[in-house]
């Protein structure tokens, strides 16, 4: 009876064994670096412009014109944008049509009003004809009435294409290769892109990543899923809370090894899982909680939530942390708007530098910097250059750790002057600016790897410093990507914008990163019908399997040399992108069929070291 128990041991063991290779083998699948694929660039073409020679930059736009008249997907993706651009929702005028004429579109507007009445009194006041059906009712998603077309002078009736962007996505191959490589011939490429839009598991993107980019962020902020169990919102947001501390704690200990010495890092919370939070950055690193920002999402709540039985919750939490005694922190102040109207009130001396109500109407929702006791804000110039201008001395009071001056999309009018999401998850533009405005300083490097409707990032390219933006959903390319090609053209309606003088500008890049399921999908293993042996060329069961390297390596029969092929497993794949974050290294220049880095080194894509690429295709 003994031998057959022992015996029993010895298989339980060997299975064991076996299901802990298999688990080990998926792991590794998990951690491999992943490709890049289905790459595109968005360039503002007044950006282009400073960025290529002249020659280059009308030969680049004669085409582009070309092109937006000649493909229809191309003129209907500008066309949304413009639409988007140039609605005032506040006051019910959209944009009815949108018709191309050469190389500018011409834009008319449509007035909603809610009863006939209104509309007759509009149409007489200014002079425009009323439709023959007066009874007519006009409807689409977001808007029903009775609409009336008319001009205002006021509005833009007319965008050149030259006042747009380019996106790659709807140029063939050359276009695409001959523009890139315009741009980096006279450029360093990575110096000049202010950001990287990537769809992916967040995980898989910061781990790919994290070589390129270990010590290079400045700034990490994330609005994680706040384990609520809702299905009303856009995002998962239904985990266990296990599964949320675990999910958390893996993205939360990678992203750290990609701040720089200064860095500063914000998470952002509500009650379902604040306590959660705290005891997980407790538990992995005990001494860099600095600050918990209590952030009042309103003053006076309203609607449905100024019924609840009880006390009306009405904030979020911040987490602030850092991992250096010296973070890179500029000290922020707000006007004192007691003083200004008036009412006594004791100040500190140092904190009271002259009254001027007036100067402080055109301060917008801004933070004001203090330098040797003259007062800056953050504008843009006529030349789109962010700087600090100088603003008169006011009375201003020092930020703290609660933020009663900011509030949520659901009680401004920021749900209608940028909201792009379909539930009131979205934050405004301007909580990010105030935490990126303490925070980094111009060109600093951002990155939020919970993306959802892109605010982030949308407020980091306003303040001019460079991102990375990771999100996983479909909405990243309905959503996002649309709302960054808004901000490039210049978007009108968000008060960031307006505070800052925003004129639109830039560049970025957007692509997919290969995912785990896709592996598992491609990954080839021989059918081994034998348990794992203990000698020594066979200790790991999968050493012999060829896993994707069977569809990447050919052996070149004439010249006996390994050619390496990537496009075997994507068809669209990104190589300079690919190897860029493989080896850790930035692009300076592409070429047709060359890759130069900013270490001076450089590889032929037609000639690639097998080497080079194994740990993407054989772990």
């Amino acid at each position: 009876r003994l031998k057959q128990m022992k015996a029993l041991k010895d298989a339980a063991f060997n299975i064991i064994e076996l299901v802990s290779q298999f688990e080990d083998e998926l792991v590794k699948i998990w951690n491999k670096p992943k490709f890049s694929y289905n790459s595109n660039y968005v360039i503002s073409i007044k950006t282009l412009k400073k960025l290529v020679n002249l020659n280059y930059y009308e030969k680049f736009l004669n085409q582009i014109i070309e092109q937006v008249n000649n493909n229809e997907e191309l003129r209907n993706d500008l066309v949304e944008v413009v639409r988007e651009i140039l609605k005032l929702p506040l006051q019910k005028i959209y944009v009815k049509d949108v018709s191309l004429k050469k190389d500018r579109f011409t834009v008319n507007y449509v007035k909603y009003f809610k009863d006939k009445e209104k509309r007759l009194l509009f149409a007489k006041q200014n002079n425009i004809p009323i439709p023959n059906k007066t009874e007519d009712v006009n409807t689409n998603d977001k808007i029903s009435g009775y609409p009336i077309e008319f001009d205002r002078v006021s509005l833009t009736k007319e965008v050149l294409i030259e006042d747009l962007y380019i996106d790659t996505k709807y140029f063939d191959d050359i276009f695409k290769t001959e523009l890139i490589e315009a741009i980096s011939s006279n450029n360093n490429l990575s110096d000049v892109i202010d950001g990287y839009l990537i769809k992916s598991d967040n995980y898989q993107a910061i781990n790919t990543l994290k070589l390129k980019y270990q010590d290079k962020v400045d700034l990490i902020y994330i609005d994680p899923p706040f384990n609520t169990s809702s299905v009303g919102f856009s995002y998962i947001d239904n985990f266990k809370d296990s599964t949320w501390l675990t999910m958390l704690e893996n993205r939360y200990s990678i992203s750290k090894f990609l701040l720089s010495k200064s860095a500063n890092y914000y998470i952002h919370l509500d009650h379902n899982c604040n306590y959660l939070g705290r005891l997980l950055i407790n538990n992995i690193d005990p001494t860099v909680l600095r600050r918990e920002i209590i952030w009042n999402t309103s003053p006076s709540p309203s609607g449905l939530k100024s019924v609840a039985p009880n006390w009306i919750r009405q904030h979020d939490t911040i987490f602030y942390l850092t991992y250096n005694d010296k973070p890179k922190f500029n000290k922020l102040w707000r006007v004192n708007i007691d003083l200004l109207k008036g009412k006594k009130e004791e100040e500190n001396e140092e904190e009271n530098i002259g009254v001027n109500q007036s100067s402080c109407k055109k301060l917008g929702w801004q933070d004001i910097y203090i330098d040797k006791d003259k007062c800056f804000i953050l504008k843009y110039d006529s030349n789109n250059n962010l700087n600090y201008k100088e603003i008169e001395s006011l009375p201003l009071l020092s930020i703290g750790d609660v933020w009663n001056d900011i509030y949520s999309m659901m009680y401004t009018q920021n749900m209608t002057r940028e909201n792009w999401g379909n539930s009131n998850t979205q934050k405004p533009e301007n909580l990010l600016r105030r935490i990126i405005q303490s925070s980094t300083e111009k060109k600093d490097l951002v990155l939020d790897f919970f993306l959802g409707t892109g605010t982030t990032i949308a407020a980091a390219h306003k303040m001019g410093r460079k991102w990375i933006g990771i999100e996983m959903g479909d909405f990243i390319e309905t959503v996002v990507l649309k709302r960054m090609k808004t901000v490039i053209v210049g978007d009108k309606k968000p008060k960031l914008t307006i505070d800052l003088n925003w004129q639109g500008g830039g560049f970025f890049k957007y692509f997919s990163l290969e995912q785990y399921e896709e592996v598992l999908n491609k990954v080839k293993y021989e059918d081994k019908n034998a348990m794992p042996v203990k000698d020594i060329y066979s200790q790991y069961l999968f050493l012999k399997d060829l896993k994707l390297a069977d569809e990447v390596i050919k052996l070149d029969d004439e010249s006996t040399s390994i050619k390496v092929d990537l496009t075997k497993l994507h068809k669209n794949i990104d190589i300079p992108e690919t190897l860029s974050h493989l080896l850790g290294k930035f692009i300076k220049q592409i070429k047709q069929d060359e890759v130069l880095f900013t270490d001076g080194t450089k590889i032929d894509l037609n000639n690639i070291d097998y080497k080079i690429i194994k740990p993407l295709i054989w772990w």
